[in-house]
């Protein structure tokens, strides 16, 4: 019983392991997408696919199209291309070139990728052909689907993945011949997915740069700051690195990078140690102006001491020089929480596409008058002279007139709504109901987006009336009333800041709260500046990413606003003012009317903008719209492409009409000049065909009249054509014996082809002294009153 019992354990045993193993085995990721039903391995939902939904077999990629509606399901990314094409008008770029060799073709792929911000990558090995050509096939490094075989253990990465689920039609397939010619085919235009910058993979000349300067003995801090430093205007790949991107290039490369030494509660030993490893470097045109005598010559502390330090990186002078005249910016001043209470001054500009950059930082123990002024003189210094639309601060009075006296201009003031708003909510604490707090709170943000005067005025009285009867909001009333009402055009949205041109959807609070992180340094590392100073160079390369995706998202909707500009009829479209018009909508016409009006900060070469529509002519900057779709983020809608192609068909009426009128009224010496011109090549002919004539036949039939008989021509000209063969046959007679029959013949049937010719000759004579005549004609008519000439059109014809 003892063995049967062991034995039944055992298989009970064994029986639960491969219970265990099929469990294991038997997860199924791979789904049918006609019936959702799921395989253990591709092979099984191919072969169901084929058999159930009949598949064909050469498509074993399902490439689907992505437009609303459209279930159109193809096999291949050159049928997907064709039917996006003539189906839903897209248009694909497809270029062929050629190169001398694989290398040459690689460079032009590193910078092709470089310029169009993507990256193509290989799925599998090259193939060789019949004929001896290999081929290789790229595909965007976007295209197809993540499939994940983990198991669960790793943390997944905040940033996503970089496959969009959508086949991309961009690819590029290349052909090389045994000679070493390099043949290439490439669609450069993506579908299903926007630009991201952040899904991008580092190049092998971007990794190869970093593990070099790391293995020069160079702190990966100062690499990282070098680099997020170095970003311009063009933005790419490299400039988003992080610092565990440098150290996955460490192992890769097999090299280790020396620590920035640092010393414990000594932050401002460390700032030194930061800003002489950046000077290490050639181009230290980040640091504009640095001074700390906070550190003796000994090494310690003195007191009363001063500490500055003002950065600009590259891409921010750029972008600080492109929008500073007519500019608006904004100037918040936070508190680095650290022990030595440090300010940090941050210059912000809004751009063309509504998003808020930093453009200049500034790190200083002091906040007076002159601590800012001396910061907007190296500003001024730095970028010159330049005139400011409008200046937005926290209720900083100080800052707003240290701006005014450096650069001698009065400049708006107005105060942030985020700020407004962060303090409506501490005051509203003073109100103990719930209720009343959130419906004052409705009540007043609600005046931040009136733009009626009238409007609003009433609505605050009213306000006020409430709020100063009830005992429970009586103390906020009164301090409602003591800051707020007297101030009205520094935070309302009806005055000033309309006028200025002041967005309500600017978005302060997230660039604030990023910057509130960075000086908290998220709790730890305060007393560490170099990591408050990598915070505010990733912060500048963000919102540089956000602002190159914003304008790629921008042009991607363009043909879709363009297409539904199409159907807006000129009816609705009217002019009410020589550079301002109205747009009335199909739906409800007294509800919505848009206003567009020329903006004043229009491109001088729109054709040159990225922002361009070749069709309506016009660029995102040429008008403004009052809808909200503009207005959210400076966005081309379909009200400006309608009045883009509304100016577009009247300039080419306005063309025709010009054209029609130059030619009713142009003058008798112009049409003279235009016939003379004509005639002088009718006129050459002549002369060239008289010479001919001349050498053909004798003078006097050249200057035969119109009247004289043919018969007598012809006569005449045979007989003497007679007596010249008879001379010839006579002098060939003597020399050679008797000619030929068909010698005579030939040459009586000689003369009737120059009649022939003389009558057609004489025709087209006849036709030039016409013509002439008309001219004469037309000379005379030209001194009497002008009229309209019904020969006009027929003559600029030719």
């Amino acid at each position: 019983m003892s063995s049967e019992s062991s034995v039944e354990s055992v298989m009970e045993e064994q029986e639960c392991e491969d219970n265990f193993i099929i469990e294991t085995k038997t997860i199924k990721k791979f789904k049918c997408m006609y019936c959702n039903k799921k395989y253990r391995q591709n092979a099984g939902r191919y072969n169901h696919m084929k058999r159930v939904h009949g598949l064909i077999v050469m498509e074993r990629v399902a490439v689907s199209c992505q437009e609303l509606g459209c279930k159109y399901v193809c096999g291949s990314k050159e049928k997907l291309q064709k039917h996006l094409q003539k189906v839903h008008n897209k248009e694909m770029t497809v270029l062929t070139l050629e190169f001398n060799s694989i290398s040459e073709f690689d460079s032009w792929k590193d910078e092709f990728e470089k310029r169009e911000k993507c990256r193509f990558v290989k799925k599998s090995g090259s193939r060789m052909t019949e004929d001896g050509f290999k081929l290789c096939y790229y595909y965007c490094s976007r295209s197809g689907t993540f499939i994940s075989h983990s198991r669960g253990l790793k943390k997944k990465s905040s940033k996503g993945t970089s496959k969009s689920s959508v086949h991309c039609t961009a690819s590029i397939t290349v052909t090389e011949a045994q000679n070493g010619m390099v043949q290439v085919k490439v669609c450069a235009t993506h579908y299903g997915h926007s630009v991201d910058l952040r899904h991008l993979r580092l190049t092998k000349y971007d990794k190869s740069n970093i593990a070099d300067q790391i293995a020069r003995g160079v702190p990966r801090e100062i690499v990282l700051d070098k680099i997020r430093a170095s970003a311009g205007s063009d933005i790419d790949r490299i400039h988003l690195v992080t610092m565990k991107d440098i150290k996955n290039i460490e192992k890769a490369f097999g090299v280790q990078s020396s620590e920035l030494k640092r010393v414990q509660h000594s932050g401002m030993k460390n700032l030194d140690s930061w800003v002489s490893g950046m000077k290490s470097f050639e181009n230290d045109s980040m640091i504009v102006f640095y001074k700390n005598d906070l550190i003796s010559s000994s090494g310690g502390y003195s007191a009363g001491g001063d500490v500055c330090l003002i950065l600009m990186t590259t891409g921010q002078y750029e972008i600080f020089k492109k929008f500073c005249n007519d500019g608006i910016f904004y100037l918040p001043v936070l508190t680095i929480k650290n022990n030595f209470n440090m300010n940090l001054f941050t210059l912000m500009v809004v751009d063309d596409v509504n998003e808020v950059i930093p453009v200049t930082f500034m790190i200083s123990n002091r906040k007076d008058e002159d601590v800012v002024k001396f910061f907007f003189q190296k500003i001024k210094y730095k970028l010159g002279s330049f005139v400011s639309k409008a200046l937005i601060t926290d209720n900083e009075e100080i800052l707003h007139t240290a701006w005014c006296t450096v650069f001698n201009e009065e400049t708006q003031h107005f105060w942030s709504t985020r700020y407004v708003d962060s303090n409506w909510r501490e005051m509203l604490l003073s109100v103990k109901n719930e209720e009343l707090q959130c419906s004052i709170y409705e009540t007043l943000y609600s005046f931040l987006e009136q733009k009626s005067d009238s409007i609003f005025e009433s609505k605050v009285e009213k306000l006020l009336s409430t709020i100063l009867n009830n005992g429970l909001t009586q103390q906020f009333g009164m301090l409602f009333k003591t800051k707020y009402s007297n101030t009205k055009k520094l935070w309302a949205g009806c005055y000033g800041k309309k006028d200025v041109g002041i967005n309500v959807h600017l978005n302060l609070d997230t660039i604030y709260n990023e910057l509130i992180s960075i000086c908290n340094c998220r709790g730890k590392f305060a007393k560490f500046f170099d990591k408050t100073i990598q915070g505010l160079l990733k912060v500048v390369s963000d919102r540089q990413c956000q602002r190159t995706n914003k304008i790629f998202k921008q042009t991607q909707d363009m043909a879709l606003h363009h297409s539904m500009a199409e159907n807006i009829k000129d009816e609705s479209i009217i002019l009410e003012d020589e550079n301002q018009w109205r747009v009335n909508t199909t739906k409800n016409p007294d509800k919505f009317l848009f206003k567009i009006k020329e903006n004043e900060k229009s491109c001088s070469r729109p054709s040159s903008c990225q922002l361009y529509c070749a069709k309506c002519r016009i660029c995102a900057h040429n008008l403004k719209c009052s809808c909200s779709v503009y207005e959210f983020d400076n966005t081309m809608c379909k009200h400006i492409h309608a009045v883009g192609l509304w100016q577009s068909r009247r300039r080419l009426e306005e063309e025709d009409s010009n054209l029609e009128e130059n030619a009713n009224d142009c003058s008798m010496d112009y049409l003279v000049k235009q016939v003379l011109i004509e005639t002088s090549a009718l006129q050459t002919d002549v002369v060239a065909f008289i010479e001919n004539v001349k050498k053909d036949v004798t003078d006097e039939i050249v200057i035969m009249d119109e009247d004289e008989n043919l018969e007598s021509v012809k006569q005449r000209l045979y007989k003497k054509s007679i007596e010249q063969k008879a001379n010839t046959v006579q002098s060939q007679k003597r020399k050679r014996g008797r000619p030929k029959k068909s010698e005579t013949v030939d040459s009586q049937n000689k003369v009737n082809v120059d009649l022939k010719d003389i009558k057609d000759r004489k025709k087209t004579l006849n036709d030039i002294i016409t013509f002439q005549s008309n001219i004469n004609e037309n000379l005379r008519r030209s001194e009497r009153p002008k009229k309209k000439n019904p020969f006009l059109p027929n003559i600029l014809r030719r």
